[in-house]
């Protein structure tokens, strides 16, 4: 993806998936489906780039649909109509944990956001 967000500056669902969906069309046209030349993408938690590979890649109408496809899938044992599963970085999710944790600490927690991180990774 950072190549599609080196392309265009905007990092809107509108433009990002208008980029995925020129990619697939590029793919079907050399006779490819684009589940196989990729198997997974793994997104640093943007909306926008989470949205468009949900519609443009799996066909789904929104996130929701993707995120109740997988549900389905793990727990009533259904076929997934998605061919590419969405992943979300852990380092980005690990950062956000921290950032929020430094946010709601303050300076006073900066000494101490080592132990409150892995507290609070803890409970995940």
């Amino acid at each position: 993806m950072p190549v599609a967000e080196f392309i265009s500056t905007d990092q809107s669902t509108t433009a990002i998936s208008s980029w995925l969906y020129a990619f697939k069309r590029f793919a079907t046209e050399h006779g490819f489906d684009v589940s196989d030349l990729i198997a997974n993408v793994t997104s640093d938690f943007s909306t926008a780039i989470i949205k468009s590979l949900a519609q443009a890649f799996n066909g789904c109408k929104d996130v929701i649909d993707y995120l109740d496809q997988c549900y389905d899938y793990l727990y009533e044992n259904k076929q997934m109509k998605s061919k590419i599963i969405l992943n979300l970085c852990c380092c980005h999710l690990v950062k956000n944990i921290s950032d929020d944790v430094f946010k709601y600490y303050g300076a006073v927690g900066k000494n101490n956001k080592n132990k409150d991180l892995h507290v609070s990774l803890l409970v995940l």
